[in-house]
């Protein structure tokens, strides 16, 4: 099924699990999954319909699935926080942090329109980095710091 996230043995070639898209309306099913990200045993992947899953990465199993109500269809860019406690999906006009350990929305942050999106850069997105209790966020030349775990 197109959209199905696969994993595999390196040495072997065998296919180790796959993770199906979600049945029904072709609105619930991803049609693709961006750059993940592995902490311990969880990979976190975004799908291209503004999701976020975290899978078990030894057995693929879904733990939890959130979205990051994007207006439109986009896959964000995920990076997870220095503890590994926070998830960030990022993209043009949003950040949103989600606990890495229960997929619970944590905030959601969009700039006042100080710069329109792509003003500055074409295609610019947000960016983030953890500091202690920190998260750093920046789009082009603008800087926000907001709490975080």
């Amino acid at each position: 099924m197109e959209g199905d996230l696969q994993a595999y043995d390196t040495r072997s070639g065998k296919k180790l699990w796959k993770l199906r898209a979600a049945s029904g309306s072709s609105d619930d099913a991803p049609y693709g999954f961006g750059p993940g990200v592995v902490r311990d045993k969880t990979l976190y992947v975004p799908g291209d319909s503004n999701e976020v899953y975290a899978v078990d990465r030894a057995t693929g199993a879904q733990r939890w699935k959130r979205t990051t109500e994007y207006p439109g269809r986009a896959t964000p860019r995920i990076t997870l926080s220095s503890s590994g406690r926070t998830v960030f999906a990022l993209n043009e006009t949003q950040a949103t942090a989600i606990g890495a350990r229960d997929g619970r929305r944590l905030w959601k942050f969009q700039d006042s329109g100080v710069t329109a999106p792509g003003a500055e850069e074409a295609g610019a997105s947000y960016r983030a980095e953890a500091f202690g209790s920190r998260a750093v966020l920046w789009r082009g030349r603008n800087f926000y710091a907001l709490p975080l775990d």
